[in-house]
């Protein structure tokens, strides 16, 4: 009982230092930006903002002082945090914000803080209550026994014999060789393959090299460590995450999950790296110039006149075409659920949410935003704004534990970590191949294995 106490007095103590740290970079944020353009005071949609900011840090505080720490959910809850929290307040102070900002009425804005403020309420509910489902749950390691072991590393062979065999076709069609060694991110001619096609090829490019990697790096903890093919791959991941020519959701999608293994049951370690993503995104969130592929300088990014910050301002302009019915019910979701579909097949496909909007709205740039709050409300309105908000509390809470836990759920939580802020940024089609293929990978590798559940 005394040890009981003593945890939770620990774990107390480790929130408040957290909501205090995670607040202070809030107020540095909003210091440091409000003293380059000024104010314009707007104190009827002020309070909702705060709110806002209030709530992504007590629950991204929350979810890093728990006996388990969430990754996954404290990562939603940056995302919250920076995205809609800080953007949001800033967009309503700046008397010249970012010209997407400046496309929204004020009603929209309005509408679109509190819909957020309706989506967070609901996603700490659903958190909320599967942490308190978690602690009548015990601990249970899924262990290996040296048969399913050797049945594992027989599957992940079979996966890389395979990958090595179709790596030189995937990658002639991808362009060949300078396409692995292009230096920018536009201008490489890839014109004759349509979105689907390089989404799979791309896919298949990816996916191998890293579940097999987290797949030995769960394993040598209790085996024998592989350690050239674990160095080969480490090799070949970092390689060809590129960030000098990739999106950046290619470079997160095969860094990250490698940062969350090294992070396992590190709690300072992961607190120290979650305070410091804030001021990656603030700083760096343009490091190369994606036309030169040259290093741009570090410099501070005020977020309200950002375009990488844009979900805030895309939100409020799709509630806007959404309410005007220019978004009929599950069209939008239709696009990434069957991403493999050509569009030469099937010409009425719907488009990128994010550049349906531009379209709407007769922008000539049409790689926007579509953040996960505008693809639930474009399908489904507030009723599905609030069902993806529960699913997302829970699942995102579920996934955080059972990486604690077993094979298949150590896997798709780091795979989560890597694709999260690329599915709650937007749009959903640039991320739904690679997570399908991802999953499927991980169900091959671990099926017909005692998977507990929860």
């Amino acid at each position: 009982m005394r040890k009981k106490v003593d945890n939770f007095s620990i774990l107390y103590s480790q929130m408040i230092f957290l909501n205090l740290a995670f607040g202070s970079v809030s107020a540095f944020i909003i210091y440091e930006s409000i003293s380059i353009f000024g104010t314009r005071p707007n104190l009827l949609n002020f309070p909702v903002q705060i709110f806002n900011i209030l709530f992504a840090v007590f629950f991204l505080s929350f979810s890093l002082a728990s006996r388990n720490q969430k990754k996954n959910m404290a990562l939603f809850w940056i995302f919250q945090l920076v995205f809609f929290g800080l953007t949001g307040l800033l967009n309503v102070l700046d008397p010249n914000p970012y010209y997407l900002t400046q496309l929204a009425t004020f009603s929209d804005l309005q509408k679109a803080s509190l819909y957020i403020l309706i989506a967070q309420i609901f996603v700490a509910f659903a958190q909320v209550f599967f942490t308190t489902k978690e602690k009548s749950i015990e601990a249970q390691e899924f262990l290996l026994s040296r048969t399913s072991y050797q049945s594992i590393k027989r599957k992940m062979r079979n996966v890389l014999v395979l990958y090595i065999i179709f790596l030189p076709i995937v990658v002639n069609f991808l362009g060949g060789m300078p396409y692995l060694l292009r230096r920018t991110r536009f201008g490489f001619d890839v014109s004759n393959l349509t979105i689907a096609s390089r989404s799979i090829l791309e896919s298949i490019l990816y996916v191998p090299p890293l579940i097999c990697l987290l797949t030995f790096f769960y394993l040598g903890a209790k085996f024998d460590k592989p350690r050239i093919v674990m160095s080969l791959l480490f090799v070949w991941i970092v390689f060809l995450s590129n960030p000098f020519a990739n999106p950046r959701q290619v470079t997160l999608f095969l860094l990250f999950p490698i940062v969350f293994y090294f992070l396992q049951g590190k709690r300072l370690a992961t607190n120290c790296f979650f305070l410091g993503i804030p001021f990656f995104l603030l700083y760096s969130a343009n490091l190369v110039d994606r036309f030169t592929g040259q290093l741009n300088p570090i410099r501070f990014s005020i977020l309200s006149r950002d375009g990488d910050f844009d979900s805030f301002a895309q939100f409020a302009n799709g509630i806007n075409l959404v309410d005007r019915d220019l978004f009929p019910y599950f069209q939008q979701v239709l696009g990434p659920f069957l991403f493999f579909i050509p569009r030469s097949i099937w010409d009425s496909k719907p488009r990128d949410t994010g550049a349906e909007i531009a379209n709407q709205l007769g922008l000539s740039f049409q790689n926007l935003s579509a953040p996960w709050v505008l693809e639930a409300y474009a399908n489904v309105r507030l009723l599905g704004l609030i069902v993806i908000s529960i699913f997302l509390g829970i699942y995102l809470s579920k996934y955080d534990l059972e990486s604690f836990q077993n094979l298949r759920g150590w896997l798709l939580g780091a795979i989560l970590v890597g694709v999260l802020f690329i599915v709650l940024r937007g749009s959903l089609l640039q991320a739904t191949g690679r997570v399908i293929f991802s999953f499927l990978l991980v169900y091959y590798i671990t099926y017909k294995f005692r998977i507990k559940s929860l």
